[in-house]
């Protein structure tokens, strides 16, 4: 995604040492996306810009089946910036979102949401709050029990990695967080390692799942969990 209606595809090629340019993906016109997730029924698409500015603000994630031209609009229930989306199975989804808008350009909140989906609509079920932090991306772990996002905090003036759980009944809970460079943004698990970007150092960086969670706890960040 490019914070726009575009969405450049690129194919890897040559044992992913080669990257070709294929072609632009053009998603609902005029509307600004952020978040994606990609799987085998088709692609995600955040939203970062209301869908009606008359009645209710609100933004939405667009639904696109592959090899499909028109979308699906799934409406979010808030106005808040869609800035990253992963799926726990084909009835849920994780969402991060702040809600950086007219009012709030310098300071504003996070949030990480869980959403049941059913017959074409999203059900929100739990909403969790971060304080004066922009959340840029977020990922669930490979067992799909444990959340990570990237977020700068304004209090501290650091970036970190968030580390939550998600629950069977979709509530979600802040366990941890890694100290990281300043401005964490895109984000994926693979196996045992997890990877992510900064703006703040223009970095690029793996490391063991494991890791991260053992740092966390060693700093005291470990919390409660509800049930």
């Amino acid at each position: 995604t490019t914070f726009s209606h575009d969405c450049p595809i690129v194919t890897l090629k040559d044992n992913y040492t080669r990257l070709d340019f294929t072609n632009v993906l053009k998603i609902s016109k005029g509307m600004p996306y952020h978040g994606i997730y990609i799987g085998d029924e088709g692609m995600f698409f955040g939203g970062c810009a209301p869908i009606n500015k008359k009645k209710t603000h609100e933004t939405c994630i667009d639904f696109l089946k592959h090899k499909q031209k028109k979308s699906i609009r799934l409406k979010s229930g808030f106005n808040r910036r869609i800035k990253g989306i992963d799926l726990l199975n084909n009835e849920a989804m994780i969402v991060g979102s702040d809600d950086k808008r007219e009012g709030h350009l310098n300071m504003f909140h996070s949030y990480v949401h869980s959403y049941s989906i059913e017959n074409q609509k999203l059900i929100p079920r739990n909403d969790l709050l971060l304080e004066n932090s922009q959340i840029d991306g977020i990922t669930l772990s490979s067992d799909k029990t444990k959340w990570y996002a990237t977020v700068h905090n304004a209090d501290d003036r650091c970036g970190y990695i968030m580390v939550g759980s998600i629950f069977k009944n979709l509530n979600v809970a802040l366990l941890s967080k890694y100290r990281c460079d300043n401005f964490p943004h895109g984000l994926d698990v693979y196996k045992d390692f997890l990877s992510f970007t900064c703006y703040g150092s223009s970095s690029f960086t793996v490391v063991r799942e494991k890791e991260i969670l053992a740092i966390a706890d060693e700093v005291g960040e470990i919390g409660e969990i509800g049930a």
